[in-house]
């Protein structure tokens, strides 16, 4: 999971004295073990949190079967939608999620906004996070009633401007099409993966190798090549990638990685855009092996 997914939790645990487990991963690949999700569904959980797609790895989750499952033994979804709503066609009723999460920028929007969906229900029983003006149904010197729904939750002064941008960003992938640009992420996705292994024959690629299975980018390390020097030499030919941690230590620790290089691509990525990330891989290639 992104840090952001994982640091809230062991907060919580902390104030409310609980336990903290997690679904193991593949050792190899990072790939999450769901046949493990029953077992662990066993210790009745009360809060199943889980990315819809994974920022390192690329896999989608099948949300469906978790959602299921966690409702089953009385547990609620908190699902970290970052990664997928930019990438992929998503309902989210139909994933089963009891909160649903997204970033802003992840969409083209501004930095700092975002999204959060929940179920009506649930917001009625919660109590507010911050107060203030417009969270309010009426106020009296010792005590004040607050407003149904996700009103009671958006105190102050709103962001308006990220809120119009947001919803800008959200009309530009309609326009793309969600569909169009899930089909289009999973074709340059296929080129890397099939063409990395003969660019940079010590790669050794995270998470899943189905196309179909993967949304947006794809994580490898190598070990001819830190992933810090590889960013650095590609910058130089004008290709952007990551490297480090990716907001993910614990996955990388299990991973026996100090870091990983991530290719991420857009509905804007062409085979021009690919070929200068071979180009660059291959001149990085011929520094390190001398």
């Amino acid at each position: 999971e992104h840090h952001a997914n994982l640091i809230p939790w062991q907060q919580i645990t902390r104030e409310m004295d609980a336990d903290l487990e997690f679904i193991p991963v593949d050792d190899v690949t990072g790939e999450i073990l769901w046949d493990r999700l029953d077992t662990l569904m066993k210790l009745k959980p009360k809060m199943v949190a889980i990315a819809h797609v994974s920022n390192v790895l690329g896999s989608i989750a099948p949300l469906k079967e978790i959602t299921a499952a966690a409702h089953a033994v009385g547990a609620l979804v908190a699902v970290d939608g970052c990664q997928a709503v930019a990438n992929m066609p998503v309902s989210i009723p139909d994933t089963g999620a009891d909160f649903y999460a997204f970033s802003a920028h992840k969409m083209g929007g501004l930095f700092a906004g975002g999204g959060l969906w929940a179920r009506a229900d649930l917001l009625d029983a919660m109590a507010p996070i911050e107060t203030g003006g417009d969270m309010i149904h009426s106020v009296r010197l010792r005590d004040a009633d607050f407003t149904t729904g996700t009103q009671r939750f958006e105190a102050g002064t709103p962001d308006a401007s990220g809120a119009v941008a947001l919803a800008a960003a959200c009309d530009l992938l309609d326009e793309f099409g969600r569909e169009q640009i899930h089909a289009h992420e999973a074709l340059m996705i296929e080129r890397v993966i099939r063409e990395l292994p003969e660019v940079l024959p010590d790669a050794r690629i995270l998470g899943p190798r189905d196309r179909t299975q993967r949304a947006g980018v794809v994580a490898f390390s190598s070990e001819l090549i830190h992933a810090h020097d590889l960013a650095e030499i590609l910058d130089r030919r004008g290709v952007a990638i990551r490297a480090g941690f990716h907001c993910a230590q614990p996955l990388h620790e299990q991973l026996e990685l100090s870091s990983s290089a991530r290719v991420s691509v857009a509905p804007y990525t062409t085979h021009e855009d690919l070929d200068a990330l071979f180009v660059g891989l291959r001149e990085a290639r011929t520094v390190f092996e001398g």
